[in-house]
């Protein structure tokens, strides 16, 4: 049952330190041992026996447990996602005040302009029609009408359509971001990861054939 003393310290996750620990021998004693520069000395030969009749101990092929990485590292990857979620949720928000700002005052605007434009438009034409005796306004009101027209033309010069479809697309962002805020896994693929090599309660042996039917799709 005695075997090589790193084997038996991969296979069941151990440090060097623990296993110095559990023989009563230092972290270099054990070092040297597993690097073959000495000997086990027959206390810790003993302790070492001791252990491997332990329930859940195990003397198969080393073994990487991938849990614990996984669960350091998708708790981190947790946090940081947070943090740049929140962070793309302000630059939308602050892009969606922003175009919503441009709309309201080019509507505002191209209101007022279409206003004033109708306004000269049928007062004009009553003059032409000698129904108004309003001849002496005709400079004001050809005034009124050139600038309502260019106002119009520099609002639509501005692209308004461009601005309500990025504005809807950044509604639609703003959606799926704060849903996926919500959630408590960020990127399916790491549960994919997890999943296919049973990280959740077991351990991965090396050297041990996987199918391929159990690795996540790479495509």
């Amino acid at each position: 049952m005695i075997y090589d003393l790193k084997t038996f310290r991969i296979a069941n996750g151990l440090t060097q330190q623990e296993l110095a620990d559990a023989l009563g021998l230092k972290k270099s004693a054990v070092s040297m041992i597993e690097s073959g520069k000495r000997e086990i000395p027959d206390a810790a030969r003993q302790k070492l026996y001791q252990l491997q009749q332990q329930p859940g101990t195990s003397n198969a092929t080393p073994a990487v447990r991938a849990e614990p990485f996984y669960k350091t590292f998708k708790a981190k990857h947790h946090q940081e996602s947070t943090e740049y979620i929140k962070m793309y949720i302000g630059d939308l928000q602050s892009e969606k005040h922003r175009l919503e700002k441009h709309i309201k005052s080019w509507t505002s605007k191209f209101n007022a302009a279409g206003m004033v434009l109708k306004e000269a438009e049928i007062l004009l034409t009553l003059v032409e029609q000698k129904k108004l005796e309003y001849a002496a306004a005709m400079p004001g009101l050809l005034t009124r009408k050139h600038n309502a027209e260019e106002q119009l033309r520099e609002i639509t010069r501005q692209k308004p359509e461009i601005a309500l479809i990025r504005l809807e697309g950044i509604k639609k962002e703003l959606a799926a971001a704060k849903a996926l805020l919500a959630k408590r896994q960020r990127f399916p693929i790491l549960d994919t990861v997890s999943s296919a090599f049973g990280v959740a309660d077991t351990t991965l042996k090396i050297g041990a054939p996987v199918s391929r039917k159990e690795l996540p799709d790479a495509e």
